[in-house]
């Protein structure tokens, strides 16, 4: 993995990270459900895609418009170990 953590502004925005291994892998967090259909799951202020494959994968992060200071922990599972991708949103800012 080349991130151990992705920075979110307030309000909606994607960020990425890469996986590399020739296993099979999963993403798991606190409150991340799967979506029934394509390998994408949601929670209460983000998605990410994919949640799994085999072999090296871009994976991409997307925080939900109308949502601020959130944080997650991203559970990287494959050939037995497991990695973090620590999630952090800005909370608005007064003012805004």
């Amino acid at each position: 993995m080349d991130k151990t953590e992705l920075h979110f502004p307030a309000g909606a925005a994607s960020r990425e990270f890469n996986i590399t291994t020739t296993g099979v892998w999963r993403i798991e967090a606190t409150g991340l459900s799967p979506y029934i259909g394509p390998n994408r799951g949601d929670a209460d202020w983000y998605t990410v895609e994919p949640m799994g494959e085999t072999g090296n994968a871009k994976v991409t992060v997307t925080s939900k418009e109308g949502t601020a200071g959130n944080t997650a922990t991203l559970k990287i599972k494959y050939d037995g170990r497991e990695k973090i991708v620590e999630l952090k949103q800005d909370a608005v800012s007064e003012g805004e």
